[in-house]
């Protein structure tokens, strides 16, 4: 794991560091069984909220290799006996806020579609009925008959890339937009969204999570530090963070909202897609 010293969101130094913990699931399935000390950040500049030390490539790869295969669900529910379900019944709801999000728009895609980070593209194949779907994903696993994997180097440009479940989950994520660039031409649509699910607050309603100022974040770590473990998520974005993250990256964001499951969504293009 590599310590960081500024924010990975918006580059400043002003962070408040906050003791954790890593679960035993991480300790055993990446860590070779060797805990570690670990510490929640929180960038008083953006509000964005992340653990420190991060993961290397290699943990990277321990941690998702087979991301939810029957190996990896064993492993995991042994830690979080609601994990498994708790997937399928995001998933439903994800794509129906996905086209209430789109207006449709998804409905009629006849263009190509590619699913960056998602697994077996379960998400697109539901969600763009009519497109021709990719997906590129890091586990290895098969996809879902409909969908065509692809590989990490691009050998084609996509118009619309979904990344959907997938920031909050990885070490830089700067790096990672970066390379889904990669994958677009200059009117590639894209979509993103993460969960606000800032662990002192997973059990408030999304819209009320999203009101609550950053000191309210700030307070709650205060006040409980320690009892969030480190299971997959590794960063928790809220509006300002995510907004300053892509601004940044060179995107400019043409709609933002959140469900009610507290998933935060956005429709983007490349600053340059917007100027043309």
């Amino acid at each position: 794991m590599t310590d960081v010293q500024k924010c990975i969101v918006c580059g400043s130094g002003e962070l408040t560091s906050f003791p954790s913990e890593v679960s035993d699931f991480v300790v055993n399935r990446v860590l070779g069984g060797k805990p570690v000390d670990i510490r929640l950040e929180f960038c008083r500049a953006c509000s964005m909220v992340f653990y420190n030390p991060r993961f290397d490539a290699h943990e990277m790869d321990r941690l998702y290799a087979g991301y939810r295969d029957d190996q990896y669900n064993r492993q995991r529910l042994e830690h979080d006996p609601d994990y498994d379900q708790n997937h399928r019944d995001n998933l439903r709801s994800r794509i129906e806020y996905f086209d209430r999000f789109c207006n449709g728009l998804n409905r009629s895609w006849r263009g190509s579609v590619l699913d960056f980070g998602g697994l077996r593209g379960e998400f697109i194949n539901a969600a763009f009925p009519k497109a021709e779907k990719f997906v590129y994903d890091i586990s290895g696993v098969a996809p879902v008959d409909g969908v065509r994997a692809v590989g990490g180097e691009p050998s084609q440009k996509f118009d619309f890339i979904v990344c959907a479940q997938v920031l909050e989950h990885v070490a830089d994520p700067g790096t990672l937009v970066d390379q889904i660039k990669r994958f677009s031409h200059a009117r590639t649509r894209f979509y993103f969204a993460v969960p606000m699910d800032f662990p002192p607050f997973q059990r408030l309603p999304g819209r009320l999570v999203n009101m609550l100022p950053a000191y309210m974040r700030l307070r709650e770590i205060l006040k409980r530090p320690g009892r969030y473990p480190l299971y997959e998520h590794v960063n928790y974005f809220c509006a300002p963070s995510l907004r300053n993250f892509f601004e940044t990256h060179g995107f400019e964001i043409s709609k933002i909202g959140l469900s009610r499951d507290s998933n935060l969504s956005c429709l983007a293009v490349t600053k340059e897609e917007r100027m043309s």
